[in-house]
């Protein structure tokens, strides 16, 4: 195994886009910068979950409470970012939402008020602590590295990394009702054993199981997600307001409904298990 496959050489790599990620979104709050700032927790809490499977250590699980506390922090913004993009859509579907005054004040009043609670997340983000804390990390997985050779620590992560298939495989056949709670966990689940199994992927070359499929679940179940946001926000609004009087806004809400619904019942419930291979 190449020294940049490591577990500890891939662990400073993710830190290092996180840190990137950080500094880009301090200087502009801008959807990409979020978005990827986000993904780059992801793959960072993935590194961190394999080294904590290898070695747990109180270091890795502080830095893993961390990250997603910065991803929670961040997800208010994100969700009003993804709800601005569908409210772009269905626009063009329905202009006459663009005429509704009550509803384009309350989502612009949303979006300032999450974006200043991101500015303040942002900042509270201490970069030098967490980095001190990833250097110790490196430190210990180097020496484990050194004491078991990567040909024994690559068959604990495959070890790992297969459990996590089969926690995914369970989840997702014990779905009953198929609601739309159900399917953002079984989302949940699947990012993080995306984001492992890149790690290994990259160690050995070898797919050990389907990860198109996996991100064609991901994906269906991101798009029920979205649903789920923007019908939040309708929801919220409505309950505010006359819903008598925002015709357009019940008519968009039954659309997303509708739509939610068709691909929770047909789209997402044609997915079947992963198979464990080689």
């Amino acid at each position: 195994m190449l020294k940049d496959q490591t577990l500890s050489h891939s662990l400073i790599n993710s830190w290092q886009k996180y840190k990137k990620q950080v500094h880009l979104s301090r200087d502009k709050i801008s959807n990409r910068h979020i978005h990827d700032l986000r993904i780059s927790t992801r793959k960072l809490e993935a590194i961190l979950n394999l080294v904590n499977a290898l070695h747990p250590t109180k270091r890795s699980r502080y830095l893993i409470s961390l990250i997603k506390k910065v991803r929670k922090d961040l997800g208010p913004l994100r969700d009003i970012q993804v709800e601005a993009e569908m409210l772009k859509k269905h626009n063009n579907e329905t202009p006459n939402l663009k005429n509704d005054s009550a509803f384009i004040r309350f989502i612009a009043k949303q979006k300032r008020r999450k974006k200043k609670e991101a500015n303040r997340h942002l900042k509270d983000i201490s970069l030098k602590n967490e980095k001190l804390s990833v250097d110790k990390v490196v430190k210990k997985i180097e020496q484990i590295e050194l004491q078991k050779g990567q040909k024994k620590i690559q068959s604990l992560l495959v070890q790992e990394i297969k459990s996590s298939m089969l926690k995914f495989n369970q989840v997702l056949t014990k779905m009953s009702a198929g609601s739309a709670n159900e399917v953002h966990q079984v989302r949940i689940i699947a990012k993080k054993l995306r984001y492992r199994s890149y790690f290994l992927n990259a160690t050995n070359g070898l797919g050990h199981f389907d990860l198109v499929g996996l991100k064609g679940i991901q994906n269906i179940a991101g798009q029920i997600q979205n649903d789920s946001i923007l019908l939040n926000s309708l929801d919220q609004f409505l309950a505010e307001k006359s819903p008598d009087k925002h015709p357009n806004i019940l008519k968009l809400r039954k659309r997303v409904v509708l739509h939610q619904t068709k691909l929770i019942n047909k789209s997402f419930k044609e997915f079947r298990t992963l198979k464990w291979q080689n």
